[in-house]
């Protein structure tokens, strides 16, 4: 075991100084298996000495350990991935509705408070999904009413 520790590059799984082939393959199937017992009925001689004498319960509680960390590690790095992904399809999405809203609005089959809608949900896309607007975006509002600006303005401050 004091070799384990000696040698960062070696694991408590891994074979131990002393530790025969035969002993050692009898601890990887204990790595699957529920307990000692199993593995003594599985290969028909008695593991309690051997487990004892290599710390099986130990090696295998680093190698879960291990294991479950490798887990989360991936699966972070999943959610972190699935989160740029989802921000650059927010910031397309409202790119892509602030062209359209432009084109219809200049061929005028699309009113100044129905470009507003789609702007907002397109940037409230983009804001939950990446958590924060990644630029300004500046509106010819003169053809809005009152009451739609004050809509407008309410919004752009609650999602600051």
């Amino acid at each position: 075991m004091i070799d384990s520790i000696v040698d960062p590059i070696r694991t408590p799984w891994d074979m131990l100084a002393g530790e025969s082939a035969e002993d050692f393959e009898a601890f990887r199937i204990y790595l699957e298996s529920d307990n000692v017992s199993k593995v003594s009925r599985k290969l028909r001689r008695q593991c309690a000495p051997i487990s004892a004498a290599y710390r099986w319960r130990a090696r295998k509680a680093a190698y879960v350990d291990a294991l479950a960390r490798e887990a989360d590690a991936g699966a972070l790095e999943g959610a972190r991935s699935a989160g740029r992904t989802l921000g650059a399809l927010a910031v397309t999405l409202r790119e892509v509705a602030g062209d359209i809203c432009t084109a219809h609005a200049l061929r005028g089959d699309l009113s100044p408070r129905d470009a507003l809608r789609v702007l907002e949900w397109a940037s409230r896309t983009e804001l939950l999904t990446s958590g924060s607007a990644t630029e300004r975006v500046a509106l010819d509002l003169s053809e809005c009413s009152e009451a739609e600006t004050a809509l407008l303005e309410k919004i752009v401050d609650s999602s600051r």
